[in-house]
C-alpha cells in the first residue's frame, strides 16, 4: 500500500464524497495502522530507546529479553546497526554490567528478545538498558564483521572484498573479547584475504579472537612517496627516511621537491668529516683538538683547519712561560688587557653589577657587594627589605625559611558547624577527625532538642595506636536536661592520634543535635 493509497483511505472514511465507499479490510484504522508499520513508520523502532529486562529474562550476558517496547518489531530490525547499553543494575547498582555498551547482533520481535555481543557481567530481570541507533554514536561506523583471523597485529577477515588499502588511516575495534573497544589504527589494508594491518608501534594489546568488530571513520597522516611534488600535507613538507641527499654545492631546491628529511640530511653531510665536497663541511673547517699548523707563515692556511690556526697563534702569543700583573704595571698588550679586567673586580670600574640585599642598591664593585653581604649576615642595617615567609622549597630563600619559623605559630582553623539526626537506636558517628598535623580538639553539642522521654548516651573515642578507636568517656543524658551543651575540650591528637564522637539513641525518638568544633593545630603553610 502506498502513500497515496493511505490518503485515499483516510478521505473514505472521513466520507468526502458520495461516490466513495468504504470497505472494513483495506480502509478501516486498524488496516492503516497495520500499512504503515510494514511501511517502516510509525510505533517501534526509533534512533533511541529505553528497554526494561523481562520478569521471566534468564540471566544472561548475551541474550536479552525486554517487556516494554509495545507493537511486536520485525525480526532483525536492530541488528549490527544499533548498540545496548545498561544504564541501571537494579539488584547492584554501580556494579557490571551498568554502564557497559554492546553491539546489537539479533533481534527476536515476537519475544522482544536481543542477542549482543558479551557484557562482562549477566544482565537480569528488572535490569534497565538504552537502545541506541549507531547514527547517535560521536563515531562514524564505516563496516563491520567478525573476525576470521586473531592477532594482535594483522587480524583479518576473509569476507571483506574492499580494494587494497581502502581502510588505510582509519580504526578497527573490536565490540567483544579481551581487546573490545580499544581502536587501533589500520597502516595498511589487503583486499585478498581482508587483512587488516594495525599501527605496529601501538597495536592490541592481545590476540583479538575471532569476535565482532567495526571500522570506525577516522585519518591519519602517512609518508608519502619519496619525491613527490606534493606540497598539500605536513607529510608532504617532512619527507620520508629514503630521501637522497642532495648535492652540496647548490643552493636548496626552489621547486616543490626538497621536504625537511632533504635539508636534514644535507644539513649531517655539510657537519660530516667526509661530505663530497670537503670545503663544505662545518668539521672539515673547525677540525679537531689534535690537528697542528706546522708553518710559522700560515703558508697552509687553506689546508689547515681553524683548530690548527688557532694552536698556532697561540704559540706566537706566548712561546715561553707567559705572566701578567693584574694590580700592577703592563707587561705586555695581553696583561693590559688583564689589567683592565681587574678594574671591574675593584671599586674602579663601573660596568660590574650585582644586588645582594633584597631591596638595596646595586652594587658596581665586588668590594661594596661584599660589604652588602656582611651587613646581612651580622650587620647592623640588615636586610632592607626581608622577603616574605614560606616553606623550605626549591627556589626558596633562607630568608624566607627564617621568617615562617619566626612567624608561624599554632592557630584556630575555621570552625565548622552541622547538625546530626539520628536515624535508628544503632551507635552512630558524629564526627570522626582526619587531621595531618598536631592539634587540641574542641567540640560543642547543643543539647537544646531534648524532651522529656529522651534517652541518648553519648562517648568520645581516641584512637591511641593509629589503628583502633577506644573508649575514653560516656554520658548518659535522659529527658530534657537543665545543662544544653554537652562539650569536649582540650584534647590533644595527631596525624596518627585521631578523635572521634557518637551518639547512640536509647528511647524511642530520634532527634537532631547541631554542633560545632574547630582545633588549634600548626599551619601546614
Amino acid at each position: 500500500m502506498s502513500l497515496i493509497d493511505l490518503i485515499a483511505n483516510l478521505r473514505r472514511i472521513q466520507n468526502q464524497a458520495a461516490a466513495e465507499t468504504f470497505d472494513q479490510t483495506t480502509d478501516s484504522l486498524e488496516a492503516i495502522s497495520n500499512a504503515i508499520a510494514a511501511m517502516g513508520f510509525g510505533p517501534g523502532v526509533s534512533l533511541w530507546m529505553f528497554g526494561r529486562c523481562a520478569a521471566a529474562m534468564a540471566p544472561s550476558t548475551t541474550v536479552i529479553t525486554t517487556d516494554n517496547l509495545g507493537a511486536v518489531l520485525p525480526n532483525d530490525v536492530f541488528d549490527n546497526h544499533f548498540w545496548m547499553q545498561v544504564i541501571r543494575n537494579v539488584s547492584a547498582p554501580v556494579t557490571a554490567p551498568e554502564g557497559e555498551i554492546r553491539r546489537i547482533t539479533g533481534f527476536v520481535g515476537a519475544t522482544q528478545t536481543f542477542t549482543t555481543d558479551g557484557f562482562t557481567a549477566n544482565l537480569e530481570p528488572g535490569d534497565l538498558v538504552a537502545i541506541f541507533h549507531e547514527s547517535i554514536l560521536p563515531i562514524e561506523i564505516l563496516g563491520f564483521g567478525t573476525l576470521t583471523t586473531s592477532s594482535a597485529t594483522v587480524p583479518a577477515d576473509v569476507a571483506r572484498t574492499e580494494a587494497n588499502n581502502y581502510f588505510r588511516g582509519h580504526l578497527l575495534m573490536t565490540t567483544e573479547g579481551a581487546v573490545r573497544f580499544r581502536p587501533t589504527r589500520i597502516v595498511e589494508y589487503t583486499g585478498a584475504g581482508g587483512i587488516f594491518i594495525v599501527d605496529p608501534n601501538n597495536p592490541f594489546p592481545a590476540a583479538t579472537g575471532l569476535v565482532d568488530y567495526v571500522i570506525c571513520g577516522s585519518q591519519a597522516e602517512f609518508v608519502p612517496a619519496g619525491g613527490g611534488t606534493n606540497n598539500r600535507t605536513p607529510a608532504d613538507v617532512i619527507g620520508m627516511k629514503d630521501e637522497v641527499v642532495p648535492a652540496m654545492n647548490i643552493a636548496p631546491a626552489t621547486v616543490m621537491t626538497d621536504t625537511i628529511v632533504h635539508h636534514v640530511k644535507a644539513i649531517l653531510e655539510r657537519v660530516g668529516a667526509t661530505p663530497a665536497d670537503p670545503d663544505d663541511s662545518l668539521l672539515t673547517n673547525i677540525g679537531q683538538r689534535d690537528d697542528v699548523a706546522t708553518l710559522d707563515t700560515l703558508a697552509d692556511i687553506t689546508t689547515t683547519s681553524i683548530q690548527a690556526k688557532l694552536r698556532r697563534i697561540l704559540t706566537r702569543m706566548a712561546p715561553g712561560a707567559f705572566s701578567a700583573t693584574i694590580q700592577g704595571a703592563a707587561r705586555t698588550d695581553l696583561a693590559l688587557m688583564l689589567d683592565q679586567l681587574a678594574t671591574y673586580i675593584a671599586a674602579l670600574g663601573a660596568a660590574y653589577s650585582a644586588t645582594v640585599d633584597p631591596g638595596g642598591a646595586a652594587r658596581t664593585n665586588i668590594e661594596q657587594t661584599l660589604e652588602d653581604l656582611g651587613a646581612i649576615l651580622a650587620g647592623a642595617a640588615g636586610l632592607t627589605t626581608f622577603p616574605v615567609r614560606a616553606l623550605p622549597a626549591n627556589t626558596v630563600s633562607m630568608a624566607e625559611v627564617e621568617r615562617y619559623i619566626a612567624e608561624v605559630k599554632p592557630e584556630f582553623a575555621a570552625t565548622t558547624a552541622a547538625s546530626h539526626v539520628t536515624a535508628s537506636a544503632v551507635e552512630e558517628t558524629i564526627l570522626t577527625t582526619a587531621y595531618t598535623v598536631p592539634f587540641q580538639f574542641f567540640f560543642d553539642l547543643d543539647l537544646v532538642n531534648l524532651v522529656a522521654g529522651d534517652d541518648f548516651t553519648f562517648r568520645f573515642y581516641k584512637r591511641i595506636d593509629g589503628a583502633t578507636y577506644r573508649l575514653m568517656s560516656e554520658q548518659q543524658i535522659v529527658g530534657a536536661p537543665t545543662l544544653k551543651v554537652y562539650s569536649i575540650l582540650d584534647e590533644y591528637g595527631d596525624s596518627a592520634q585521631q578523635v572521634r564522637v557518637t551518639v547512640q539513641r536509647n528511647g524511642a525518638t530520634n532527634r537532631t543535635f547541631p554542633y560545632r568544633y574547630n582545633s588549634l593545630r600548626q599551619p601546614v603553610a
